[in-house]
Protein backbone atom coordinates (compact mmCIF):
# COMPACT_ATOMS: atom_id res chain seq x y z
CA UNK A 1 0.00 0.00 0.00
CA UNK A 2 1.39 3.46 -0.79
CA UNK A 3 0.96 6.99 0.96
CA UNK A 4 -1.65 9.31 -0.74
CA UNK A 5 -0.41 12.45 0.66
CA UNK A 6 -3.92 14.54 0.19
CA UNK A 7 -6.42 11.51 1.92
CA UNK A 8 -3.52 11.71 4.85
CA UNK A 9 -3.93 15.36 5.08
CA UNK A 10 -7.65 14.88 5.26
CA UNK A 11 -7.02 11.74 7.80
CA UNK A 12 -5.14 13.72 10.32
CA UNK A 13 -7.68 16.86 10.72
CA UNK A 14 -10.55 14.69 11.01
CA UNK A 15 -8.85 12.16 13.57
CA UNK A 16 -7.29 15.13 15.44
CA UNK A 17 -10.58 15.92 16.64
CA UNK A 18 -12.18 12.81 16.71
CA UNK A 19 -14.47 12.21 20.14
CA UNK A 20 -13.37 9.86 22.31
CA UNK A 21 -16.98 8.30 22.97
CA UNK A 22 -15.65 6.11 19.56
CA UNK A 23 -13.59 4.34 21.29
CA UNK A 24 -15.68 3.88 24.69
CA UNK A 25 -17.89 2.73 22.86
CA UNK A 26 -18.98 -0.67 23.33
CA UNK A 27 -15.70 -0.92 26.09
CA UNK A 28 -15.89 -3.21 28.70
CA UNK A 29 -13.81 -3.15 32.03
CA UNK A 30 -15.05 -6.91 32.90
CA UNK A 31 -12.87 -7.69 29.34
CA UNK A 32 -9.12 -8.86 29.79
CA UNK A 33 -6.92 -10.82 27.34
CA UNK A 34 -5.48 -13.19 28.84
CA UNK A 35 -2.14 -15.57 28.90
CA UNK A 36 -3.21 -18.02 26.47
CA UNK A 37 -3.52 -15.31 24.29
CA UNK A 38 0.22 -14.40 24.11
CA UNK A 39 3.32 -15.29 22.11
CA UNK A 40 6.69 -14.61 23.63
CA UNK A 41 9.89 -14.72 21.28
CA UNK A 42 12.96 -15.88 22.95
CA UNK A 43 16.78 -15.44 20.79
CA UNK A 44 18.10 -18.42 21.76
CA UNK A 45 21.56 -16.76 20.91
CA UNK A 46 20.89 -14.24 23.20
CA UNK A 47 21.30 -14.36 26.74
CA UNK A 48 19.48 -11.45 27.83
CA UNK A 49 16.25 -12.52 25.27
CA UNK A 50 16.17 -15.70 27.71
CA UNK A 51 16.68 -14.01 30.81
CA UNK A 52 13.51 -12.03 30.02
CA UNK A 53 11.02 -14.46 28.24
CA UNK A 54 11.48 -17.19 30.91
CA UNK A 55 11.32 -14.05 33.47
CA UNK A 56 7.81 -12.86 32.22
CA UNK A 57 7.01 -16.06 31.44
CA UNK A 58 7.17 -16.77 34.96
CA UNK A 59 5.08 -13.90 35.79
CA UNK A 60 2.41 -14.07 33.49
CA UNK A 61 2.14 -17.97 33.51
CA UNK A 62 2.89 -18.01 29.92
CA UNK A 63 1.86 -21.54 28.73
CA UNK A 64 4.74 -23.31 27.57
CA UNK A 65 3.35 -24.23 23.87
CA UNK A 66 3.09 -20.10 23.81
CA UNK A 67 6.81 -19.72 24.00
CA UNK A 68 8.58 -19.65 20.79
CA UNK A 69 12.26 -19.94 20.23
CA UNK A 70 14.02 -18.75 17.51
CA UNK A 71 17.84 -18.25 16.39
CA UNK A 72 18.59 -14.81 14.93
CA UNK A 73 21.82 -12.04 14.94
CA UNK A 74 21.71 -10.37 18.80
CA UNK A 75 22.64 -6.98 16.48
CA UNK A 76 19.91 -4.27 16.65
CA UNK A 77 19.75 -3.72 13.06
CA UNK A 78 19.85 -6.63 10.81
CA UNK A 79 18.55 -6.85 6.06
CA UNK A 80 15.39 -7.39 5.09
CA UNK A 81 16.75 -11.07 4.46
CA UNK A 82 17.60 -11.67 7.78
CA UNK A 83 14.50 -10.67 9.03
CA UNK A 84 12.56 -13.13 6.79
CA UNK A 85 14.61 -16.03 7.49
CA UNK A 86 15.81 -15.82 10.50
CA UNK A 87 12.57 -14.40 12.63
CA UNK A 88 9.23 -13.99 10.67
CA UNK A 89 9.40 -17.83 9.18
CA UNK A 90 10.57 -19.27 11.77
CA UNK A 91 7.67 -17.41 14.04
CA UNK A 92 5.29 -18.44 10.90
CA UNK A 93 6.54 -21.91 11.43
CA UNK A 94 5.82 -22.01 14.55
CA UNK A 95 2.47 -20.56 15.14
CA UNK A 96 1.52 -22.93 12.35
CA UNK A 97 2.64 -26.23 13.64
CA UNK A 98 0.91 -25.80 17.09
CA UNK A 99 -2.24 -24.64 15.93
CA UNK A 100 -1.88 -21.12 17.65
CA UNK A 101 -2.40 -18.66 14.40
CA UNK A 102 -5.92 -17.84 15.80
CA UNK A 103 -4.80 -18.54 19.28
CA UNK A 104 -3.02 -15.77 19.17
CA UNK A 105 -3.22 -11.90 19.56
CA UNK A 106 -0.34 -10.45 21.13
CA UNK A 107 3.34 -10.82 20.21
CA UNK A 108 5.90 -10.22 22.64
CA UNK A 109 9.75 -9.70 21.79
CA UNK A 110 12.16 -9.64 23.97
CA UNK A 111 15.49 -7.27 24.36
CA UNK A 112 18.28 -9.57 22.41
CA UNK A 113 16.01 -9.86 19.17
CA UNK A 114 16.77 -7.01 16.07
CA UNK A 115 15.02 -3.82 16.10
CA UNK A 116 15.12 -2.34 12.41
CA UNK A 117 15.36 -3.69 8.95
CA UNK A 118 17.66 -1.47 6.50
CA UNK A 119 16.14 -0.11 3.56
CA UNK A 120 15.47 2.79 1.97
CA UNK A 121 14.30 6.00 3.56
CA UNK A 122 11.55 8.32 2.87
CA UNK A 123 8.05 8.28 2.62
CA UNK A 124 7.80 5.05 0.25
CA UNK A 125 11.02 3.73 1.98
CA UNK A 126 10.73 -0.40 2.43
CA UNK A 127 12.89 0.13 6.42
CA UNK A 128 11.08 -0.42 8.95
CA UNK A 129 10.69 -1.75 12.81
CA UNK A 130 11.16 -5.73 13.04
CA UNK A 131 7.84 -5.42 15.55
CA UNK A 132 5.91 -3.62 13.49
CA UNK A 133 6.21 -5.86 10.09
CA UNK A 134 5.55 -8.39 12.63
CA UNK A 135 2.46 -6.99 12.89
CA UNK A 136 1.43 -8.20 9.40
CA UNK A 137 3.00 -11.76 10.06
CA UNK A 138 -0.77 -13.50 9.45
CA UNK A 139 -0.87 -11.85 5.79
CA UNK A 140 2.32 -13.69 5.07
CA UNK A 141 0.98 -17.20 5.68
CA UNK A 142 1.07 -19.95 5.24
CA UNK A 143 4.95 -20.33 4.83
CA UNK A 144 6.86 -23.52 4.27
CA UNK A 145 10.20 -25.17 3.30
CA UNK A 146 10.01 -23.06 -0.15
CA UNK A 147 9.19 -20.17 1.41
CA UNK A 148 6.27 -17.57 1.77
CA UNK A 149 3.86 -15.38 -0.16
CA UNK A 150 3.48 -11.45 0.92
CA UNK A 151 0.33 -10.18 0.57
CA UNK A 152 1.26 -5.77 1.33
CA UNK A 153 3.83 -4.24 0.04
CA UNK A 154 6.90 -2.84 2.15
CA UNK A 155 7.13 0.02 0.58
CA UNK A 156 5.72 2.95 2.54
CA UNK A 157 3.54 2.27 4.98
CA UNK A 158 0.27 -0.23 5.15
CA UNK A 159 -3.17 0.75 7.21
CA UNK A 160 -3.64 -0.28 10.31
CA UNK A 161 -7.42 -2.05 10.43
CA UNK A 162 -7.17 -1.63 14.21
CA UNK A 163 -7.07 2.04 14.18
CA UNK A 164 -10.11 3.81 16.02
CA UNK A 165 -12.07 1.14 15.80
CA UNK A 166 -13.14 0.66 19.59
CA UNK A 167 -16.20 -1.10 19.08
CA UNK A 168 -14.84 -4.25 20.34
CA UNK A 169 -11.46 -5.63 22.06
CA UNK A 170 -8.85 -6.72 19.46
CA UNK A 171 -8.75 -10.39 18.40
CA UNK A 172 -6.28 -11.20 15.63
CA UNK A 173 -8.96 -13.84 13.88
CA UNK A 174 -10.69 -10.62 13.08
CA UNK A 175 -8.18 -8.06 12.05
CA UNK A 176 -5.85 -10.47 10.86
CA UNK A 177 -2.98 -8.76 12.22
CA UNK A 178 -0.89 -9.35 15.58
CA UNK A 179 -0.33 -6.45 18.43
CA UNK A 180 3.32 -6.90 18.86
CA UNK A 181 4.91 -5.42 21.94
CA UNK A 182 8.40 -5.73 23.17
CA UNK A 183 10.19 -5.88 26.31
CA UNK A 184 13.63 -4.42 26.53
CA UNK A 185 15.77 -1.49 27.81
CA UNK A 186 19.09 -0.73 29.07
CA UNK A 187 19.52 -4.28 31.87
CA UNK A 188 17.78 -6.59 32.73
CA UNK A 189 17.17 -4.84 36.24
CA UNK A 190 15.21 -2.14 33.71
CA UNK A 191 13.02 -4.72 31.91
CA UNK A 192 12.27 -6.82 35.26
CA UNK A 193 10.76 -3.42 36.74
CA UNK A 194 9.34 -2.91 33.75
CA UNK A 195 7.52 -6.12 34.02
CA UNK A 196 6.58 -6.13 37.45
CA UNK A 197 4.63 -2.80 36.97
CA UNK A 198 2.86 -3.86 33.82
CA UNK A 199 2.12 -7.08 36.04
CA UNK A 200 1.01 -5.24 38.99
CA UNK A 201 -0.57 -1.60 37.70
CA UNK A 202 -1.93 1.20 39.83
CA UNK A 203 -5.48 0.98 40.64
CA UNK A 204 -7.71 3.76 40.02
CA UNK A 205 -10.26 3.50 42.65
CA UNK A 206 -13.43 5.72 43.73
CA UNK A 207 -12.16 8.97 45.20
CA UNK A 208 -7.93 8.48 44.08
CA UNK A 209 -8.09 9.14 40.51
CA UNK A 210 -8.32 13.26 41.32
CA UNK A 211 -6.03 13.29 43.81
CA UNK A 212 -3.32 10.19 43.08
CA UNK A 213 -3.24 10.24 39.36
CA UNK A 214 -2.84 12.62 36.45
CA UNK A 215 -1.79 13.18 32.79
CA UNK A 216 1.11 15.63 32.04
CA UNK A 217 0.22 16.84 28.84
CA UNK A 218 3.42 18.86 27.44
CA UNK A 219 2.46 20.76 24.00
CA UNK A 220 4.97 23.68 22.60
CA UNK A 221 4.22 26.80 21.26
CA UNK A 222 4.07 25.65 17.72
CA UNK A 223 1.36 25.39 15.10
CA UNK A 224 1.19 21.35 14.58
CA UNK A 225 -0.75 18.49 14.63
CA UNK A 226 0.61 17.03 17.52
CA UNK A 227 -0.37 20.24 19.71
CA UNK A 228 -3.87 19.55 18.55
CA UNK A 229 -3.74 15.82 19.50
CA UNK A 230 -1.94 17.00 22.71
CA UNK A 231 -4.81 20.04 23.58
CA UNK A 232 -7.83 17.44 21.93
CA UNK A 233 -6.57 14.68 24.80
CA UNK A 234 -6.68 17.27 27.54
CA UNK A 235 -10.09 18.40 27.11
CA UNK A 236 -11.12 14.95 26.74
CA UNK A 237 -9.80 13.97 29.76
CA UNK A 238 -10.72 16.62 31.73
CA UNK A 239 -14.22 16.04 30.87
CA UNK A 240 -13.70 12.35 32.19
CA UNK A 241 -12.80 13.82 35.70
CA UNK A 242 -9.17 12.91 35.85
CA UNK A 243 -6.21 15.45 37.28
CA UNK A 244 -4.45 16.96 34.08
CA UNK A 245 -1.62 19.24 34.45
CA UNK A 246 -1.77 20.61 30.92
CA UNK A 247 0.53 22.98 29.24
CA UNK A 248 1.40 25.25 26.01
CA UNK A 249 3.97 27.42 26.62
CA UNK A 250 7.74 27.14 26.69
CA UNK A 251 8.21 25.78 29.82
CA UNK A 252 9.69 22.03 29.62
CA UNK A 253 7.31 20.03 32.37
CA UNK A 254 9.64 18.15 34.52
CA UNK A 255 9.46 16.43 37.92
CA UNK A 256 5.76 15.78 38.51
CA UNK A 257 4.71 13.30 40.90
CA UNK A 258 1.64 10.86 40.66
CA UNK A 259 2.25 10.36 36.59
CA UNK A 260 -0.25 7.73 34.94
CA UNK A 261 0.01 8.98 31.34
CA UNK A 262 2.39 11.87 29.61
CA UNK A 263 2.98 13.24 26.67
CA UNK A 264 5.39 15.39 25.11
CA UNK A 265 8.02 16.23 22.49
CA UNK A 266 11.14 14.88 24.04
CA UNK A 267 14.52 16.54 22.82
CA UNK A 268 12.30 18.40 20.34
CA UNK A 269 11.03 20.84 22.62
CA UNK A 270 13.29 23.88 22.50
CA UNK A 271 13.47 23.71 26.01
CA UNK A 272 14.71 20.35 26.58
CA UNK A 273 17.96 20.58 25.19
CA UNK A 274 20.96 19.02 27.08
CA UNK A 275 18.29 17.59 29.15
CA UNK A 276 17.92 13.60 29.42
CA UNK A 277 15.48 12.77 32.04
CA UNK A 278 11.89 14.19 33.08
CA UNK A 279 12.67 13.26 36.97
CA UNK A 280 9.12 12.69 37.18
CA UNK A 281 7.64 9.97 39.44
CA UNK A 282 5.36 7.66 37.98
CA UNK A 283 2.73 5.14 38.99
CA UNK A 284 2.76 0.96 37.96
CA UNK A 285 0.88 1.28 35.01
CA UNK A 286 1.79 4.80 33.59
CA UNK A 287 2.08 5.02 29.91
CA UNK A 288 3.77 7.72 27.80
CA UNK A 289 3.84 8.73 24.07
CA UNK A 290 6.35 11.33 22.13
CA UNK A 291 7.59 12.40 19.22
CA UNK A 292 10.88 11.71 18.58
CA UNK A 293 11.91 10.47 15.24
CA UNK A 294 14.36 8.44 16.53
CA UNK A 295 13.72 7.40 20.11
CA UNK A 296 13.71 3.69 19.41
CA UNK A 297 16.79 3.75 17.60
CA UNK A 298 19.14 2.00 19.82
CA UNK A 299 18.07 0.47 23.60
CA UNK A 300 22.08 0.01 24.15
CA UNK A 301 22.49 2.18 27.14
CA UNK A 302 24.73 5.73 26.30
CA UNK A 303 27.17 6.75 28.65
CA UNK A 304 26.51 8.75 31.85
CA UNK A 305 27.47 11.92 30.79
CA UNK A 306 25.22 11.72 27.48
CA UNK A 307 22.69 14.67 26.86
CA UNK A 308 20.22 14.89 23.62
CA UNK A 309 21.66 17.93 21.99
CA UNK A 310 21.89 19.53 17.97
CA UNK A 311 22.40 17.76 14.99
CA UNK A 312 25.22 20.09 14.80
CA UNK A 313 27.06 18.68 17.92
CA UNK A 314 28.73 15.51 17.31
CA UNK A 315 29.45 15.14 20.94
CA UNK A 316 25.48 15.00 21.46
CA UNK A 317 25.26 11.43 19.34
CA UNK A 318 24.46 8.32 20.55
CA UNK A 319 23.46 5.32 18.37
CA UNK A 320 23.63 7.94 15.31
CA UNK A 321 21.22 10.61 16.48
CA UNK A 322 21.44 13.14 19.40
CA UNK A 323 17.88 13.08 20.18
CA UNK A 324 16.13 11.50 23.34
CA UNK A 325 15.35 8.25 23.98
CA UNK A 326 12.46 5.69 25.09
CA UNK A 327 14.78 3.89 27.44
CA UNK A 328 15.73 6.84 29.66
CA UNK A 329 11.93 6.65 30.30
CA UNK A 330 12.01 3.28 30.79
CA UNK A 331 14.72 3.87 33.26
CA UNK A 332 12.48 6.44 35.26
CA UNK A 333 9.54 4.17 35.36
CA UNK A 334 6.86 4.03 32.79
CA UNK A 335 5.14 0.92 32.32
CA UNK A 336 4.41 1.94 28.48
CA UNK A 337 5.64 4.04 25.65
CA UNK A 338 5.90 4.22 22.15
CA UNK A 339 9.31 4.45 20.18
CA UNK A 340 10.31 5.08 16.52
CA UNK A 341 13.54 3.36 14.77
CA UNK A 342 13.79 5.48 12.23
CA UNK A 343 11.86 8.81 10.81
CA UNK A 344 8.05 8.19 11.30
CA UNK A 345 7.07 11.55 10.32
CA UNK A 346 4.68 13.33 12.35
CA UNK A 347 1.31 11.78 11.21
CA UNK A 348 2.63 8.52 11.71
CA UNK A 349 2.96 8.75 15.52
CA UNK A 350 0.72 7.57 18.09
CA UNK A 351 -2.65 10.03 18.83
CA UNK A 352 -2.55 10.93 22.31
CA UNK A 353 -6.11 11.64 22.71
CA UNK A 354 -7.00 8.54 21.29
CA UNK A 355 -4.38 6.60 23.37
CA UNK A 356 -5.57 8.21 26.75
CA UNK A 357 -8.88 7.46 26.04
CA UNK A 358 -8.57 4.00 25.10
CA UNK A 359 -6.37 3.43 27.85
CA UNK A 360 -8.87 4.99 30.74
CA UNK A 361 -11.71 3.49 29.20
CA UNK A 362 -10.84 -0.53 30.29
CA UNK A 363 -8.30 -1.14 27.09
CA UNK A 364 -4.94 -2.83 28.06
CA UNK A 365 -1.65 -1.23 26.53
CA UNK A 366 -1.16 -3.02 23.15
CA UNK A 367 -4.84 -2.51 22.46
CA UNK A 368 -4.72 1.72 23.09
CA UNK A 369 -1.37 2.10 21.52
CA UNK A 370 -2.62 0.24 18.35
CA UNK A 371 -5.96 1.94 18.19
CA UNK A 372 -4.08 5.34 18.28
CA UNK A 373 -1.71 4.12 15.98
CA UNK A 374 -3.02 4.83 12.09
CA UNK A 375 -0.07 2.37 10.35
CA UNK A 376 2.22 -0.78 10.13
CA UNK A 377 5.04 -1.99 7.79
CA UNK A 378 7.04 1.12 9.44
CA UNK A 379 8.71 2.56 12.18
CA UNK A 380 6.62 2.05 15.75
CA UNK A 381 7.95 -0.19 18.32
CA UNK A 382 5.63 -0.42 21.52
CA UNK A 383 7.68 -0.86 24.36
CA UNK A 384 5.38 -3.05 27.75
CA UNK A 385 3.45 -5.67 28.40
CA UNK A 386 0.26 -5.95 25.96
CA UNK A 387 -1.61 -7.30 29.20
CA UNK A 388 -1.01 -4.26 31.18
CA UNK A 389 -4.95 -2.83 31.98
CA UNK A 390 -5.75 0.08 34.54
CA UNK A 391 -8.31 -0.78 36.78
CA UNK A 392 -11.02 1.97 37.07
CA UNK A 393 -13.99 2.44 38.93
CA UNK A 394 -17.11 3.05 37.21
CA UNK A 395 -18.51 5.54 39.17
CA UNK A 396 -15.76 7.79 38.52
CA UNK A 397 -15.58 7.58 34.82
Amino acid sequence: MTRNKKILDFTFRFCAFMPLCLIIMGSSLSHAANSSQVLVIINECSPISLSVGKYYQQKRNIPPQNICYIRCPKAETITRLTYETKIMIPIAKYLQNNNLVNQISYIVLTKGIPLRIKGTGGLQGNRASVDSELTLLKRNMPVDNYGFCRYYDITGVVANPYYLNGYRHFDSQTYNIYLVTRLTGYTIRDIKALINRGCHPFLLQAGRQKSEARFVLDATTKNSIGNIWIRTAWRKLQKKGFMVYYDDTKKYLQHQTGVIGYCGWGSNDPEATGKRFLHNKWLPGAIAAGFVSSSGRTFEEPPKHWRPGSFKNLLSYHGGSPQSLSGDLIREGVTGIDAFVYEPYLESCTHPHILFGAYTSGYNLAESYYLATPYLSWQNVIVGDPLCRITISKGEI
